[in-house]
């Protein structure tokens, strides 16, 4: 009889934080997973938002049974921004033995980190940017690249923009989305669109004055703007002085209401990005879904904390270990997670239904993209588009 009773309470504990109502405060020795963010350095903004992300769900899913009553603790280690220091960090982390960890925060991390994994362990990478070899070790937070990049051509597409300008930093994130643009160009879908000026620029450029003019002169609809951090803020300075007023559409690396308010008095007439599909969050249909969604913005309440449009990028990669390791327990293998994961078929997330059985690590497509349009006066962001960067139905 003892056995049976401890079997259902491990089974209650196991499953309690995916079920509403059902809650059990986690106690005893903490399963800890380190995670690599960018804590300081050029991208701090929102290395800050991810961190906060993974304090906020640490203290809701311990304060829901943990894993089969072990608290989880993310150790959070910065990287200062530097893909060498991501590996340094990420070497140190394996020498642990561990079976999963998060990081880095941007796609060169991510691919130089990627090496270290390919026999294990688990590396949940939170950047979209990067595209994990299929069937690895490595994962990655978002839609992909091509699916974000998809989305962005079909916004332009829908919203009437068809002369595109791009300003990319020659970062390992800013070749790799120049490429999938390009790309993606080629595309019978798109050929109504025109690429007038494909400029470039080194992230450490204070000015780009020179690249401003060639974006002047070539009579573009729209900027799309592929930099994150600091040098966003050089793009749309140098925009601003040069005269250029167009609406610039960037990635949601940007989406940072203390980053964007630092911009306020050079900003675009329209300041566009990629968002997720909790943006939609009265407007979501799925009841799986739905309830995920819920979930994260009760939780952002609960803390007092500030819901941002990247807030999920790291919720949805530490809900998803962690329900792995509830089904799993905690002395699960390496292998054993990640054949969890790439098994998951239709998994409720906060940025959308997880399903790895598409061909990525990523597990989500083009139709878990939103656009959303920064307002500086109010500080939020307004939904401009359905999912996939098409039209919104009203």
């Amino acid at each position: 009889m003892k056995v049976l009773i401890s079997a259902i309470l491990t089974l209650l504990l196991a499953v309690s934080a995916d079920t509403p109502g059902i809650a059990q405060t986690a106690t005893g020795a903490p399963y800890t997973i380190d995670a690599i963010l960018e804590l300081s350095g050029s991208n701090a903004f929102t290395g800050e938002i991810y961190a906060t992300s993974l304090r906020i769900y640490e203290t809701y899913v311990n304060a829901h049974g943990g894993i089969y009553g072990r608290p989880v603790h993310f150790n959070l280690r910065d990287d200062q921004t530097n893909p060498q220091t991501a590996v340094q960090l990420a070497a140190d982390t394996i020498a642990k033995h561990p079976v999963v960890f998060f990081g880095g925060g941007n796609t060169g991390s991510c691919a130089a980190i990627a090496p270290l994994v390919r026999d294990g362990p688990v590396d949940y990478c939170i950047s979209p940017g990067f595209s994990p070899e299929k069937g690895s070790y490595a994962f990655a937070t978002s839609p992909s690249l091509k699916s974000i990049v998809s989305a962005i051509l079909a916004y332009c597409r829908s919203h009437g923009y068809k002369r595109l300008a791009l300003i990319s930093a020659i970062d390992a994130t800013g070749k790799a989305s120049e490429q999938t643009l390009t790309e993606q160009l080629d595309l019978p879908a798109n050929h109504d669109l025109t690429l007038t000026t494909n400029q470039h620029f080194n992230p450490a450029d204070l000015s780009i004055a020179a690249q401003v003019t060639q974006v002047a002169a070539a009579k573009a609809d729209i900027v799309l703007c592929f930099a994150g951090g600091t040098p966003f803020g050089t793009v749309l300075r140098n925009l601003n002085d040069g005269g250029v007023h167009l609406p610039v559409l960037t990635s949601s690396a940007n989406i940072n209401r203390a980053q964007l308010d630092q911009y306020k008095s050079f900003l675009p007439p329209q300041l566009i990005f990629n968002g997720p599909i909790f943006e939609m969050q009265d407007q979501v249909g799925d009841r799986g879904l739905r309830d995920a969604v819920n979930v994260l913005y009760s939780a952002y309440k609960a803390a007092g904390a500030e819901l941002s449009p990247q807030s999920g990028f790291a919720w949805d990669p530490a809900a998803l270990v962690v329900s792995g390791l509830r089904k799993l327990g905690p002395s699960a293998t390496a292998q054993q997670l990640r054949d969890y994961l790439l098994g998951l078929r239709k998994y409720p997330g906060v940025n959308g239904a997880y399903d790895f059985s598409i061909g990525d690590q990523h597990g989500l497509g083009a139709d878990s993209l939103v656009f959303v349009s920064w307002d500086p006066n109010t500080r939020n962001f307004s939904l401009v588009s359905g999912p996939g960067g098409l039209p919104l139905r009203h």
